[in-house]
């Protein structure tokens, strides 16, 4: 269904009235859809931090106790995105611990990824001897690696049309099918002064609360998780507003708390732009220097070149394509937190909880000898 057809649905519903408020939330739900589905393209750029905090009040203000910053950018036309986090090699190199010998802990990776919908083109970026540059370790992996939660940092995760996690859309979705129940509905609710629609839907392991702005896009300004068992929360603040030209309501900065701020997450966009649809010449990955690539996704390993693209990967009877030799590798953690249809809604939550303890402990591989994409 079309963005004009999704507003003229909305707008019906907003003349009826229900006793158990079905209608009401079924405008929160499909207006929510209809803003995030008005980008159907774009380039970004922003600044990405990620670290550790005090309490959650020094959380919300940004103040950090130990962080990283990173340069962001991400580019989305319909199913081919692009998407990095790239921090300075000298401040990378500074924020991990070795473990031992193979293994050391980070409290935060770059990386640059390409997908074309169907497979991933995750390449991990890592400090070399010098600390002055990276090695690249470049792969492509089956499925969604790319929209996953402990790669994927955007505000609602703007291009990504799968069901998920901390997705307005998704969560009612769940509701209306009866796999969640509704906690609390309270259309005059206050956050900060502003009046706001707050929404609380229950499952047996705690419950998760949208405050949402109705009149802008039903935009998030809140989001909370609670797991019972641990009494462990998980946050989002969406702030600084703006409509986009050509498109909808986007935050341009978002904080992601981990309980009271043992990881915290705060992105703040800087360039937007929803008017020109980028050329396919930027859904490409270049190197330094000409590297081989593995193709889980086809079991092939093609030739070396300073370029990788998706659009374009070599055939089956390119010259220099050969079979991949299976072998041992170590592949990215299939990271918590995204959410497939059908999903126990407990798992979400589980994976929520986690995102933040695994990828900020995530253990980066620095394998010795030759690497399984060197051809």
């Amino acid at each position: 269904m079309g963005c004009a057809m999704l507003l003229m649905l909305i707008s019906a519903l907003m003349g009826f009235q229900s006793v158990d408020h079905t209608r009401e939330i079924e405008f929160l739900r499909l207006s929510y859809k209809a803003n995030k589905d008005a980008f159907a393209f774009g380039t970004f750029r922003f600044e990405y931090t990620r670290g550790s905090c005090a309490s959650l009040s020094e959380a919300e203000a940004g103040v950090f106790s130990r962080s990283i910053k990173e340069e962001g950018f991400y580019a989305f036309d319909g199913r081919n995105a692009r998407f990095e986090l790239i921090a300075r090699p000298g401040d990378l190199a500074s924020m991990t611990t070795r473990i031992n010998e193979r293994t050391s802990s980070a409290i935060a990776m770059s990386l640059r990824m390409l997908t074309d919908g169907e497979v991933t083109l995750l390449d991990r970026l890592q400090p070399d001897a010098s600390g002055i540059a990276f090695d690249h370790d470049a792969l492509i992996h089956k499925g969604r690696l790319f929209y996953q939660d402990g790669f994927f940092q955007f505000p609602l995760w703007i291009g990504d049309k799968n069901a998920r996690g901390y997705d307005l859309y998704t969560d009612l979705t769940r509701l209306k099918d009866r796999k969640v129940t509704l906690d609390e509905l309270d259309f005059d609710a206050l956050l900060g002064g502003q009046k706001v629609c707050k929404v609380s839907l229950a499952w047996k392991s705690g419950k998760r609360t949208y405050w949402i702005d109705s009149k802008r896009g039903s935009v998030p300004l809140r989001i909370v998780d609670h797991y019972a068992p641990t009494h462990l929360d998980v946050t989002f603040i969406f702030s600084d507003l703006e409509q986009v030209q050509g498109a909808g309501w986007l935050p341009r900065k978002v904080i992601h708390i981990v309980g009271p701020g043992r990881i915290v997450d705060h992105t703040v966009v800087t360039k937007i732009d929803t008017r020109d649809k980028p050329p396919a010449s930027l859904f490409q990955l270049d190197f330094p220097k000409a590297v081989g690539m593995v193709d889980r996704a086809k079991q092939l390993v093609y030739p070396k070149s300073k370029s990788w693209s998706l659009m374009n990967l070599p055939s089956r009877s390119s010259a220099g394509t050969r079979p991949a030799i299976p072998r041992t590798y170590i592949a990215p953690a299939d990271l918590p937190g995204e959410v497939e249809a059908g999903a126990p809604w407990e798992m979400i939550v589980l994976g929520s909880v986690a995102i933040g303890l695994v990828v900020g402990s995530i253990l980066i591989v620095r394998r010795r000898g030759k690497t399984p994409h060197a051809a």
